[in-house]
């Protein structure tokens, strides 16, 4: 083929050529070698043909034909490719979204192109394949890579007519085409092309490496020295390059030269390439193809011999070391110095072009397309170059992964030699894309260690960065890179912590032992970890400060936010660094208002800014984007801290700075995170600085609040100052007034009970009964004033949410204090921050835990004011105990009179003793006596310490608290008539349970106080009854309510407690349907005939009234039957409680009425019809309980006791 044997001319004479030199000697450096090719070239350019005849032996060595002339023609370009030249193609100039045409036309030169590849990829493979040779390899080899090269560098171009003589010029129309459509190819299209090309290259260097090899079938014909020269004689610089890089990968991996002469040779001859698109791709080969022939040898493993001089400045040449080579056995393939020095080289440059590639578009266009000749089309233009850049960015980022790939790289020369010059080269190039790019880089492939030991040369960049790059994004991959390595730290200190006790006992036996490696790496990375916050928050300081004019006040919060996040992170349960978070962004933000001119805070105030805000305190200066990210940022620690950020000065401050709904779902956020910790409330400044945060779940924005902090705890105080002196002056008042009156009244009451056979022992002194009862009216009155107008009152609670409410239900639960006046306390506070809002409907979720809290505190109030009064009754010794001790002390006291005397006896006989004799016994006897005294004095003193009674020194006591209680349930009757029901009757049953704990003591007085308060309750329940509960179903569970409190009480006198359960039956006599009527007076009945038997304390008997209760539930009954026979079933209830009273012996309830009522029941259901299945299922159940009941009378007739009792009963 003509193309092919014309096509390799100019390798063969290229090949002579270095062969002429190679044996000559001469040669030089690259650009001896460049000035060599291009001199060859002009020689063709300068007549009508040039033929260079080589000589025989050189063509032989190189497979070709001896004596074949070579021919390199070209024709000129056409004035259309001329002019398409300048790498400015009209889709470089397009607008940002791409034509259908423009779609259309890439697609056509891409496929154009990647036909020509695949072409000149299959003869180059044959040529291998076949062992055509090398210049035919090599030939199409470049004509491949001609498809990424450009039109400035064609073979040749002359006016001149080749002779018919000449080959077809057929071989240099792929190269003109080629330039033409390279130059066209958007940067996708040409990555596409580029990666098709790249694929074949490791064919080619495989076989180049194969001409090289000997054994015994195929001898050496070339040495990779002269291919690697030879293929440096292709006219078109790319493919030139494009070989020269893989000719020198295999010429590496034969290990015959320094890995770096062939490094520094190749970084200096891709410099020639500066068309930005063409020597990214270039590069970016050349990382590729090197990336494992790098040197990666410690500085301190090198080698001591080397074969080049030290000279550095010196770019020595192949040729030279190969003659070096032959002379010297050692060969020096470099450091990993040099391998950083090689990558760091190419970095540079390749981020330099890739800069460059946003200026393609940037001068102006041509003017034959109108459409593109306004500023409008330029804008476009730049965008898409600027997205198609960012496209090509991993291009340049494989440089920086390719140095961390380094394993010889130390913290040390990362600090000193890699970070400060990929940082320098950022902060020149002045590119947003780049630097943003960049940066994240250098977070993302280098290791944790890296970022500890230089965080703050990384950190000192970044206020240096252009101000459209975010910085933001880049702290925070920082920061997350940090944190999981200081997360995976605490992880190993965990471990080691198991370990340092193994290592304690060590040297406790005597044995030293060093600190391990990990260890000290460990106390080494807290100290470095103790640091990093303050670097971060210099760096964030120092942003904030240099953009302050240009800054948004979102992205102000989100630096803090992150800041934060790292913080808990990193140091958890750090007060003062997320204090300190929370005080800059708040700082920040003030600061920025300052700057905001009049007209934006006006616009930012009628946009972002609800009504309310001049009430709520919020500050009307944030858009919504800054607004939802300050609520993150104050959630974010609610999760992990909980309570604890009520300790944070600043929490409340950088609140103020919001509108008034998102404080609510702030307020929520914390509620649930309290909820979760599950950790109580115990001081009151913490609870006041907790209802300061929910406010907004107790107030709507348009309610106005006068509270300032700290007024509830002064007003608690004065309050309670206020309430102990009105007290003491009203009982001292009332007692001067009403105690004369009052005795006599009580003795003439007496007198006529006595005279009528009344014991009157129990009864409660008037006087004491009217202050109880006046004192409570009191309470309930002034509870809340102004509250005639209930629907105006509720009508200003419209907007909440219920789960809202009922978490802030369960944190009243949460309030629990040792001490029981500070409990009160808390819960005092916590009613007067949850009615601040006035009586809306949110109290009836919040107002019942109090309650319920506050009966719970009762009981430890009651315990001690109740116990301690009878601990020191019982603690006093009774007549019969003093009894019992005098007889058991006067045996004794005869047993000394009886040695007294014996003593004196012996006395008489012992007068011939010696005077030291005498006076040691006197010695003696003192002694003895002393002791008695000493024995004598103690017991004195423990009978005194044991006597003296525990004194009830708490300020708060039952009956305040039972005052607290009722002043509530008095509030939360206007809003929850209902739950002002129910907690009326619970709180009778608490004063009732104090009533009885009370008569223990000595004391009578507080047993009738806390009965007046039991029955002042009841009274309040009553009067919700008759006032608000109308509905029927409602009003016969009520009754079950008030039934089943009054046979709970039992402390009630006989006068009070008639006088309910009177009302009560009333009550049931008057529900509207009779069947409820019939059960409820049913019901009532149990009123009148209470406790185990008569003697029981608080029992209450009356067998007539139970009687007439049960025959008016008949009379009832009977007249429900006549309108449904469904209604049988009252009889047999009513039939259950006769058994019930016959039982329970009442004197009334003769056998003969349970037999009448058996015989009532068989007549009624003997005679039954059915209207309807709803009725037949009603009798089934009806009939099932009849029998059970019968049942149950037949086992009573059947045992012993039982027997005689109910032997007359008919079943």
């Amino acid at each position: 083929m003509a193309s092919h044997s014309g096509g390799a001319g100019y390798y063969s004479s290229n090949a002579s050529y270095a062969g002429s030199t190679g044996s000559g000697g001469g040669g030089g450096s690259y650009a001896a070698r460049s000035a060599a090719a291009h001199a060859a070239h002009s020689s063709v350019v300068g007549g009508a043909t040039s033929t260079y005849n080589a000589p025989s032996s050189q063509y032989g060595q190189f497979g070709g034909r001896a004596g074949a002339p070579v021919t390199a023609p070209v024709a000129p370009p056409p004035p259309q490719q001329q002019q398409q030249g300048t790498g400015r193609s009209s889709h470089h100039q397009g607008h940002h979204q791409e034509s259908p045409a423009e779609l259309a036309h890439q697609s056509r030169l891409l496929t154009d192109a990647t036909r020509r590849v695949q072409e000149h990829t299959y003869y180059m493979n044959k040529a291998m394949a076949d062992d055509d040779g090398l210049p035919t390899v090599l030939e199409h080899a470049a004509l491949m890579l001609s498809e990424l090269g450009d039109p400035h560098n064609l073979a040749h171009n002359h006016p001149h007519r080749h002779s018919a003589s000449q080959p077809s010029s057929s071989f240099a129309a792929p190269h003109l085409n080629s330039a033409g459509a390279a130059s066209q190819l958007s940067p996708k299209s040409y990555y596409e092309l580029h990666m098709r090309i790249l694929n074949e290259m490791p064919n080619l260097e495989e076989y180049l490496l194969s001409l090289s090899s000997t054994d015994d079938t195929n001898p050496i014909r070339y040495s990779l020295h002269e291919l690697y020269e030879s293929v440096q004689y292709c006219p078109k610089v790319v493919p030139r390059l494009y070989l020269q890089i893989c000719a020198g990968s295999a010429l590496i991996r034969t290990n015959t030269i320094g890995t770096k002469i062939v490094l520094n040779d190749l970084i200096e001859a891709v410099k020639c390439v500066q068309c930005p698109l063409r020597g990214l791709f270039l590069r970016s080969y050349l990382l590729q193809a090197l990336k494992d022939k790098l040197p990666d040898v410690p500085l301190e493993e090198k080698a001591e011999e080397t074969f080049v001089n030290s000279n550095d400045n010196e770019v020595t040449s192949v040729v030279d070391t190969s003659i070096l080579s032959e002379s010297k056995k050692t060969i020096d393939n470099g450091t990993v110095k040099d391998a950083l020095d090689f990558v760091l080289s190419n970095f540079i440059e390749m981020n330099k072009l890739w800069v460059r590639v946003q200026h393609i578009s940037a001068s102006s266009v041509s003017s034959s397309n109108s459409q593109f000749n306004n500023p409008k089309g330029n804008r476009e233009a730049r965008r898409r170059r600027e997205r198609e850049r960012n496209e090509l960015r991993i291009l340049v980022g494989t440089n920086l992964v390719r140095l961390s790939q380094l394993e010889s790289i130390t913290t040390a020369m990362y600090a000193t030699d890699i970070l400060p010059s990929i940082l320098n080269q950022i902060t020149s190039c002045r590119d947003p894309l780049a630097q943003a790019y960049l940066m994240d880089c250098i977070i993302q492939v280098f290791p944790d260690e890296f970022h500890i030991e230089t965080l703050g040369i990384f950190l000192d960049v970044c206020p240096k960065l252009r101000e459209k790059v975010n910085v933001r994004t880049i702290i925070q991959s920082i920061m997350e890179r940090l944190s999981n390595y200081y997360a995976d730290e605490m992880l190993l200190l965990d471990a080691e912590k198991e370990q340092q006790y193994k290592d304690a006992q060590i040297q406790q036996g005597g044995e030293e032992k060093a600190l391990s490696p990990t260890k000290k790496s460990i106390s080494e990375n807290t100290v470095k970890k103790e640091n990093s916050f303050q670097l971060l928050n210099s760096c964030i300081q120092n942003i904030v400060s240099t953009r302050k004019s240009t800054i948004p006040s979102k992205e102000i919060v989100r630096l803090q936010m992150a800041l934060l996040r790292f913080t808990l992170k990193c140091y958890p349960g750090n007060m003062f660094h997320v204090n300190h978070c929370l005080a800059s962004c708040a700082t920040s933000l003030r600061e920025r208002q300052s700057l905001e001119s009049p007209v934006d805070k006006k616009q930012q105030h009628q946009h972002a800014v609800p009504p309310s805000a001049s009430t709520t305190g919020a500050t009307p200066s944030l858009d919504e984007t800054t607004i939802d990210e300050l609520e993150k940022l104050l959630s974010i620690p609610l999760e992990s801290l909980a309570l604890k950020v009520l300790q944070l000065d600043h929490y409340s401050d950088l609140l103020t700075f919001l509108p008034w709904e998102n404080r609510r779902q702030v307020a929520v956020v914390m509620l649930k995170a309290v909820e979760t910790s599950k950790s109580n409330l115990n001081e009151l400044h913490q609870i006041e600085e907790l209802f300061v945060i929910l406010t907004p779940l107790i107030l709507e924005s348009n309610v106005p609040d006068s509270y300032s902090h700290g007024t509830f705890i002064s007003k608690l105080e004065e309050e309670e100052k206020e309430e102990e002196s009105q007290r003491l002056q009203q009982q001292e008042e009332e007692a001067a007034t009403t105690q004369v009156n009052a005795e006599e009244h009580d003795k003439r009451t007496a007198d006529l009970m006595g005279a009528l056979g009344i014991s009157n022992e129990n009864r409660q002194p008037s006087s004491q009964r009217n202050l109880a009862r006046s004192t409570l009216s009191k309470r309930s009155s002034s509870a809340f004033p102004n509250t005639n107008n209930t629907a105006a009152l509720l009508s200003t609670a419209i907007n909440f949410s219920v789960e809202e409410q009922y978490l802030l239900a369960k944190l009243i639960h949460l309030l629990h204090h040792d001490d029981t006046d500070m409990a009160f306390k808390m819960l005092v506070l916590a009613k007067q921050h949850l009615c601040r809002g006035g009586i809306t409907a949110r109290l009836r979720f919040t107002l019942p835990p109090i309650v319920f809290e506050s009966l719970k505190l009762l009981k430890r109030v009651k315990k001690l004011e109740m116990v301690d009064t009878m601990a020191s009754t019982a603690a006093a010794p009774t007549p019969v105990e003093e009894t019992k001790k005098e007889e058991e002390e006067q045996p004794k006291v005869e047993e000394e009179e009886t040695k007294e005397e014996g003593e004196k006896a012996e006395e008489g006989e012992e007068d011939t003793k010696d005077e030291k004799a005498e006076e040691v016994t006197e010695d003696e006897a003192k002694s003895e006596e002393d002791e008695k005294e000493e024995s004598s004095k103690k017991e004195e003193e423990e009978k005194a310490s044991v006597v003296a009674p525990p004194v009830f020194t708490k300020k708060v006591n039952c009956r305040r608290i039972f005052l607290f209680v009722q002043k509530i349930i008095a509030m939360l009757a206007i809003a929850d008539p209902r739950a002002s029901f129910k907690l009326n009757l619970e709180a009778a049953i608490s004063a009732d349970k104090c009533a009885i704990l009370a008569s223990s003591s000595s004391s009578k007085d507080t047993n009738s106080d806390f009965t007046s308060i039991s029955y002042e309750f009841i009274t309040q329940a009553f009067q919700i009854y008759e006032d608000e509960i109308s509905d029927s179903k409602a009003q016969q569970r009520s009754i079950e309510m008030i039934v089943g409190t009054l046979l709970s009480c039992k402390m009630f006198e006989k006068d009070d407690y008639e006088a309910l359960i009177t009302k009560t039956a009333q009550y049931a006599a008057k529900l509207l349907k009779k069947p409820d009527q019939c059960r409820m007076v049913t019901l009532v009945s149990h009123l009148f005939f209470t406790g185990a038997d008569a003697n029981d304390k608080g029992a209450y008997r009356n067998p007539q009234r139970v009687l007439e209760c049960l025959q008016r539930a008949l009379k009832i009954a009977d007249a429900c039957s006549m309108s449904s026979s469904a209604n049988v079933q009252l009889f047999v209830e009513i039939l259950e409680h006769y058994v019930y009273y016959f039982e329970k012996d009442n004197p009334v309830i003769s056998d003969r009425f349970v037999s009448g009522l058996v015989a009532l029941i068989k007549e009624h259901m003997e005679s039954i019809g059915f209207s309807s299945s709803a009725d037949q299922m009603v009798f089934a159940e009806t009939q099932g309980h009849y029998r059970h009941i019968l049942r149950y009378l037949q086992k009573k007739k059947d045992e012993k006791e039982s027997a005689k009792k109910f032997a007359n009963v008919v079943c």
